[in-house]
């Protein structure tokens, strides 16, 4: 199954086509871009340039103005683990290449 990282929960239904379909193994595991932000403990700037794995969806139930509960589906990017770690590392190459320069 696939998995979101920071939850451990596995995607179901629908949203396990998209993966499959975009490419991607069982056991590979994916989060959204705020919840891998938290979970590496980085700011948005050492996640630039990161590639979504593919769009998932979820029904969500809203009330309207009159107290009516209406159903409507919501669309989330999800990124893989290792497009985080890619983009992370890349980021803090980065960084270092251009503090280097500065102090030389």
């Amino acid at each position: 199954m696939f998995k979101n990282f920071t939850t451990n929960r596995d995607y179901t239904g629908q949203n396990v086509d998209m993966l499959m379909a975009s490419g991607y193994d069982e056991g590979d595991k994916f989060a959204g871009f705020h919840q891998g932000r938290k979970f590496f403990g980085v700011n948005g700037s050492q996640l630039k340039g990161l590639k979504k794995a593919a769009t998932l969806t979820m029904v969500v139930e809203k009330e309207d103005s009159n107290g009516d509960k209406k159903k409507s589906m919501r669309y989330f990017p999800v990124f893989s683990y290792e497009e985080f770690q890619k983009t992370i590392n890349a980021n803090k190459n980065v960084q270092n290449s251009l503090d280097n320069a500065v102090k030389a």
